[in-house]
C-alpha cells in the first residue's frame, strides 16, 4: 500500500470569477493524494483574476479554509499557503546574464541568487508603465562554459570561464501581488510562495512537447490565456478577456438566472450539431417558464466560441507558428464539443490537457483529473518541491524555481 511521504500542502487559485483551495499530500511514488477541495461561489469582488475587495475576499479564504481543516480533522489549522498566480495584464519577457571567470570556479547559490536580482532590477528598470512589475522570474536555460543544460547547477559544478543564464520574466500589474497578499494575511495565512500560472498549468504536458513546443489555452469564465513553449522557455503569454460566461450571459438574455443559464451551457449547450431538442427553462418571474431549443443554445455557444478563437488565431499568429499542439484546460475545456469544433479551425492539434499522471489513481478521486483543476493540481506538485527544499530556510524563491527578492523589490519601488 502507498502511503503519504509529505504532511498536507494547501493551495489557493484566484481564478477569474471565484476563489477555490485545494489540499493534498504527497505518496511515496511523488503523485499526490487530494484530500480535499473547496470552492467559493461567485465572488463579485475578484474580476478577470483581479482582487477588488481584499476584505470581502479573505472572508471566503477563511471559510473554505476552516471547512478543509474540519473535514480533515485536523488538530491545527493550516498556518501556510501557496497562491497560484495569474491575471489578466500577466506577459513574459526574456533576457539573460552571464558571469565570467578567470580561473577554474565552484558555481554557488549566493552567485545564482546575485542573477537573479539583476536580471528582476534591469527589468523593472526598462517597465516603461508604473503600475506593472515583475512577478516572478524562471531560469529557462544554463550555458556553463559551452555545457547547455535547463536544470541548476549543482552543488559542485565547476565553471572555467563563463556562466550564461536565460529567464522567463513575466510582468503584470502591481497591485495584483500586494491585493492577493492582504487578502490571504487578512484570512490568517501566510504566503509561502507564489507560482506563476503558466508554470502550475506547464504540469499538462508531456516531456515531448516540451521539447518540440506546444501551446496551453487557459479557458476560464472571464479571461482565457495562451501561452506558447518553444525551445525550451515560455515565449508568449497573453490573456484575453473573452471566456465561457459570455456564452452564460447571451443565455440569461432569455430572462433567466444566471446559475440556470450556466448549467445549461454545461449539460446542454454543445459546438457539435445535434437532433433538435426544446427545453422549458425557469425564468426571473414566478411561475414562468421559457421555450428554448438546442440550436439556439449551440448556434449562440458555437458564435461565441468564434469570436474567441478568431482573436486567438488573429492575435497570436506568430507566436502560433511552427506550434503543432494546443492544450485546453481550465472549467471551458469541458464545454461539449468544444474540442473537435476547434481542431476544424486549424491545422494545429487541439487537445485536451490532463495533470492525471501527476494524481496516485488508487487513493484520488476521478473528478480531479478533469481540466478546472489543472492549476491548483499543478501549484501543489511545484509546491511540494519547493517545500521540501526550503523546509530549514526563509523564504527564497518565487515559482518554486527561482524569485528570491520579489518582497524586496516591491519595497523599493
Amino acid at each position: 500500500m502507498k502511503e503519504n511521504t509529505t504532511l498536507p500542502l494547501l493551495a489557493i487559485d484566484i481564478g477569474s470569477s471565484s476563489v477555490k483551495a485545494m489540499v493534498a499530500e504527497r505518496v511515496d511514488n511523488d503523485t499526490l493524494c487530494v484530500l480535499g477541495y473547496e470552492e467559493s461561489k461567485r465572488v463579485i469582488d475578484v474580476q478577470q483574476g483581479v482582487v477588488l475587495k481584499p476584505s470581502y475576499v479573505s472572508m471566503y479564504i477563511k471559510e473554505m479554509v476552516d471547512k478543509l481543516t474540519q473535514k480533515l480533522r485536523l488538530d491545527k489549522g493550516f498556518q501556510n499557503v501557496f497562491v497560484c498566480l495569474g491575471g489578466k495584464k500577466m506577459e513574459i519577457k526574456n533576457i539573460s546574464t552571464k558571469r565570467e571567470f578567470t580561473k577554474p570556479t565552484v558555481i554557488k547559490q549566493a552567485l545564482l541568487d546575485e542573477m537573479d536580482k539583476e536580471v528582476i532590477k534591469n527589468v523593472e528598470n526598462n517597465l516603461k508603465n508604473p503600475s506593472v512589475a515583475v512577478l516572478g522570474v524562471y531560469p529557462s536555460k544554463y550555458i556553463i562554459d559551452d555545457r547547455e543544460q535547463t536544470y541548476p547547477p549543482t552543488k559542485k559544478q565547476m565553471c572555467n570561464s563563463i556562466i550564461r543564464v536565460m529567464y522567463n520574466v513575466f510582468v503584470g500589474g502591481r497591485d495584483l501581488k500586494y491585493k492577493i497578499q492582504e487578502s490571504i494575511q487578512q484570512a490568517n495565512l501566510e504566503i509561502e510562495s507564489f507560482f506563476a500560472r503558466p508554470d502550475a498549468l506547464f504540469t499538462v504536458l508531456a516531456n515531448e512537447d516540451k521539447e518540440e513546443g506546444c501551446a496551453i489555452l487557459d479557458l476560464g469564465a472571464q479571461t482565457t490565456t495562451l501561452t506558447v513553449f518553444k525551445n525550451d522557455e515560455f515565449t508568449y503569454n497573453k490573456t484575453f478577456l473573452q471566456g465561457g460566461d459570455d456564452i452564460t450571459k447571451e443565455f440569461m438574455k432569455y430572462d433567466i438566472p444566471f446559475a440556470t443559464a450556466e448549467s445549461l451551457k454545461m449539460q446542454y449547450a454543445s459546438c457539435k450539431m445535434q437532433k433538435k431538442v426544446t427545453y422549458q427553462v425557469p425564468t426571473n418571474k414566478e411561475n414562468q417558464v421559457v421555450r428554448i431549443s438546442s440550436d439556439e443554445l449551440n448556434d449562440i455557444t458555437r458564435s461565441k466560441i468564434d469570436d474567441l478563437f478568431d482573436s486567438i488565431f488573429s492575435e497570436a499568429s506568430q507566436p502560433l507558428e511552427d506550434i503543432k499542439k494546443i492544450y485546453v484546460t481550465g472549467g471551458g475545456a469541458l464545454l461539449n464539443g468544444l474540442i473537435d469544433y476547434v481542431a476544424q479551425k486549424t491545422d494545429i492539434a487541439i487537445l485536451r490537457g490532463s495533470h492525471a499522471c501527476w494524481l496516485d489513481a488508487a487513493r484520488s478521486q476521478d473528478k480531479y483529473c478533469l481540466p478546472k483543476y489543472a492549476s491548483l493540481i499543478g501549484t501543489l506538485a511545484i509546491a511540494f518541491d519547493y517545500h521540501k527544499e526550503h523546509q530549514t530556510e526563509s523564504k527564497k524563491k518565487f515559482g518554486g524555481k527561482v524569485m528570491n527578492f520579489l518582497d524586496e523589490l516591491f519595497e523599493s519601488t
